[in-house]
């Protein structure tokens, strides 16, 4: 929220064009963005299940305690990508929107014996918004005037992570990510009063930019015990923490005053804050089950304390950074995966079937009222790549349906239709050839 809304009607949704980071939603208009948790390949089509997840053939980015299972022999490459459908609806209105986004790309290799070694790029938030309103006309004996608004916002923020997990005692294994943080965030207010009795488009323009750039640090922990039931089942404990802190960086508003007649700016006032962002303090646990290599159930819990991090908004004090604008996240999610027969020479019976699921509450607040609640599902495959040397590397597809209602505030109803495509390659590019 940096900045009031002036919006009390709503003209259209989105661009159809939008913009490059994959993302075309009015609520990203609010604190960072559309923000993006740490999923990928495997997890997303388990619903973002990963907390409690421990695979030395898939990358879990989100618990860096799972790097430890990586075995000598293996290099992972995971790199994926989105394309959307969106829907929008205000209740008088909708739109379609079609968009798609290079997601995430990361590696992981053994560095020693039970340390494990993980690097690469991610999305931490995604800005992408273009919409209009307009108001009730200003009519006096003078003359009639339509108030007309338009808020457009792109950017976003994006982490190059490095991790390492290390098993340290029997089932149990600690890890950490530290992560740099950049990236540009630019919102804009132009408000435009136009009077149908005149020629010129526009008698007068009022016009609002909130920019700031991201440089900083991010620091995660995770830890993981995991602990055999019998010969065939096992489960695994998960927990993680991010540590909240202040980011120092500053965040600029300019405002500007124009005459649309004389296309001349007539004044502009700049306004900073510095250190005006803080990242919240991050607590999640998470539960899976494993019975052989056919099935494993998995459950999360994620609670993020935005209520506690300030946050630069216009205030009726002006402008300034302020705790309290936006709200604690909770997200839970539950999800599974089947593979029929890992070893059978037929390949429907070697493919990976992935189901889930998960709610989320918002961080965002809009005119003070908790942001609408998100839900989503998912499904997909993990389809094994044959090849000369093994059939261990991966394509895994995943469609997934999402829906962000509009709450109290009964701004908009978005629904997306989401396609991720993702290659897991597992070669074992640590092997020793004999040659005979």
């Amino acid at each position: 929220m940096l900045f009031n809304i002036f919006a009390s009607g709503f003209l259209y949704a989105q661009s159809a064009s939008g913009g490059g980071n994959g993302v075309l939603s009015a609520y990203s208009r609010y604190g960072f963005g559309q923000l993006s948790d740490n999923q990928i390949g495997r997890q997303s089509a388990m619903g973002g299940v990963a907390l409690g997840m421990r695979d030395g053939a898939q990358v879990n980015v989100a618990n860096p305690a799972s790097y430890s299972k990586c075995d000598s022999l293996t290099f992972l490459f995971d790199v994926g990508i989105s394309l959307y459908n969106g829907n929008f609806d205000n209740g008088s209105q909708k739109m379609n929107v079609k968009n798609a986004s290079f997601d995430y790309l990361a590696m992981q290799f053994r560095a020693f014996k039970n340390i494990g070694v993980s690097f690469g790029f991610l999305p931490y938030s995604k800005i992408g918004y273009d919409y209009a309103t307009t108001h009730k006309n200003i009519t006096d004996k003078y003359s009639d005037v339509t108030p007309y608004s338009t808020f457009t916002g792109s950017g976003g923020i994006t982490s190059g992570y490095l991790g390492v997990g290390a098993k340290i005692l029997g089932g149990l294994s600690v890890g950490a990510n530290i992560s740099y943080m950049f990236g540009d965030m630019t919102h804009t207010i132009n408000n435009k009063f136009v009077d149908p009795k005149v020629e010129t488009p526009s008698i007068y323009s009022y016009l609002r930019t909130y920019n700031a750039s991201i440089n900083t640090y991010k620091i995660d922990l995770g830890l993981q015990y995991e602990q055999a039931l019998s010969k065939h089942d096992k489960i695994v404990l998960g927990a993680t923490y991010s540590l909240g802190h202040t980011v120092n960086n500053d965040a600029v508003r300019t405002d500007y005053t124009y005459d649309e007649a004389k296309t001349q700016v007539e004044q502009s006032t700049e306004t900073t804050i510095h250190k005006a962002f803080e990242l919240p303090n991050t607590i999640g646990v998470g539960l899976s089950y494993t019975r052989d290599t056919k099935l494993t159930l998995g459950v999360d819990y994620i609670m993020q304390k935005w209520g506690e991090v300030k946050y630069p908004m216009t205030t009726s004090n002006g402008f300034e950074s302020v705790k309290g604008i936006l709200s604690d996240r909770n997200k839970i999610t539950a999800g599974l995966e089947y593979t029929p027969n890992n070893l059978s020479r037929n390949y429907l019976k070697r493919v990976h079937y992935r189901l889930g699921g998960y709610s989320s509450t918002s961080y965002i607040k809009i005119n003070g009222n908790d942001g609408g609640k998100e839900f989503g599902l998912s499904f997909g495959f993990g389809l094994p790549i044959q090849n000369a040397w093994n059939n261990r590397s991966q394509v895994n597809i995943t469609g997934q349906w999402i829906h962000v209602s509009s709450g109290t505030n009964k701004f908009i109803t978005e629904n997306y239709l989401k396609i991720c495509i993702g290659l897991t390659f597992d070669e074992r590019m640590f092997m020793k050839w004999k040659v005979n």
